[in-house]
């Protein structure tokens, strides 16, 4: 399970001199049993995750809705940032929504890991450069094109249609459950 994540993270930034020993050290694997959260609001979230296998779901609640903000699949290394960096309790859930393997790395390891080996700082910065451009691209998205659009962009990423519930999906792309179902529904 290591050597996926030194392998993921080699991918993103070739240059990363660091072993599988050295990341041993700094992460444990656990095991996620669907519907469990591995964070919950109101916690202050203190580690980053990268999930082996499976699927969670990352998403807060307003006026009692829950509103899915994102999903995360194999190979995705991630944190609920804002609580992470300010130590502030999280606004999200982030729940696993298929049985899952995920490696997690805690805030006093990831700093060892920082401070031992520089190219894992490229390789961090690299990650939020991605997630930041795939953010902007969302907030495009929402700005300038109709639902329907928005759905059929999700057909470049099969994860979101295949493993995800309707209603989590819906909310994501801000629609509601029903405007999705008329969305699917193929035209006579």
């Amino acid at each position: 399970m290591i050597e996926k994540l030194l392998k993921t993270a080699k991918r993103i930034a070739p240059g990363l001199e660091l072993s599988a020993e050295d990341l041993l050290s700094n992460v444990k694997h656990k095991q996620v049993k669907k519907g469990d959260q591995i964070l919950k609001a109101g916690s202050t979230c203190s580690h980053y995750y990268f999930v082996v296998n499976g699927a969670f779901r990352i998403y807060f609640l307003h006026n009692e809705n829950e509103i899915s903000n994102w999903f995360a699949f194999e190979d995705f290394f991630f944190t609920e940032l804002e609580s992470y960096t300010f130590q502030k309790p999280s606004k999200f859930y982030i729940e696993a929504i298929e049985e899952s393997d995920i490696l997690t790395i805690t805030r006093s390891n990831m700093e060892d890991l920082l401070s031992k080996h520089p190219s894992w700082q490229e390789y961090l910065r690299k990650n939020w450069e991605y997630t930041f451009i795939k953010l902007v691209n969302v907030i495009a998205s929402f700005q300038s094109k109709p639902a329907k659009e928005r759905y059929d962009e999700l057909f470049d990423f099969p994860d979101f249609i295949q493993r995800t519930k309707q209603k989590d999906l819906s909310s994501m792309i801000g629609i509601t459950h029903h405007s999705l179902s008329r969305l699917r529904k193929p035209k006579k």
